[in-house]
């Protein structure tokens, strides 16, 4: 962990206001990305981002900084989705075009031609759709591994399972993503989904 980052966690477990902002800044992007994964809709991504900065606020004082902060904060992130996704799950009319919503924070350096693009969006549109379709437990996996790169160890410690059962779990979830894109992309192949051992 960066040293002024220990220092903020510490400043804000003395009560100071500012040090909090530090802690924020330094996670909002990844816990907004990472709710907008888990949840699909950009309205209640924001919305539990900041639920989770609340619930990080609230338990601060139960880190412990034998481990590492970035593990404990994406534990209580993903208990923080979970319960969103329940939640979700009890109203789950959700507008269409807010689950098929392409990703425009990564611009290309060269613009794609056209065909190129409308191929690239159509893979994008199917692969979110197949992961939003994942059950919750796989797709936790596959967004903390393939999307914000956490090591097998640091997502076991989030979800609290073994480092077996995360190979497992994304053995199954890049399965069954597997089996859905090829019904989207019967011609043009499937989207490259990472493979690995371990």
């Amino acid at each position: 962990m960066p040293d002024e980052l220990q220092d903020a966690i510490q400043r804000c477990l003395e009560n100071d206001a500012d040090a909090f902002g530090e802690i924020v800044d330094a996670y909002e992007r990844q816990m907004y990305n990472l709710a907008y994964r888990m949840l699909g809709d950009p309205e209640e991504a924001r919305d539990a981002t900041q639920d989770i900065f609340i619930k990080v606020h609230h338990t601060l004082d139960t880190f412990r900084f034998q481990s590492k902060f970035s593990s404990w904060m994406y534990r209580v992130a993903m208990n923080t989705l979970i319960d969103y996704r329940r939640r979700w799950l009890r109203h789950p009319l959700k507008r269409l075009e807010d689950l098929l919503a392409t990703d425009r924070s990564h611009p290309r350096a060269t613009a794609p031609q056209p065909d190129e693009q409308v191929l690239r969006n159509e893979r994008v549109e199917a692969v979110r759709v197949a992961v939003a379709q994942l059950p919750v437990k796989l797709r936790a996996a596959v967004v903390l591994r393939d999307l914000h790169g956490l090591s097998y160890a640091e997502i076991s410690e989030v979800l609290g399972v073994t480092e077996g059962t995360v190979a497992s779990r994304l053995n199954e979830a890049r399965r069954q993503l597997a089996r859905r894109l090829r019904r989207s992309f019967p011609i043009h192949g499937v989207p490259a989904l990472p493979r690995e051992t371990s």
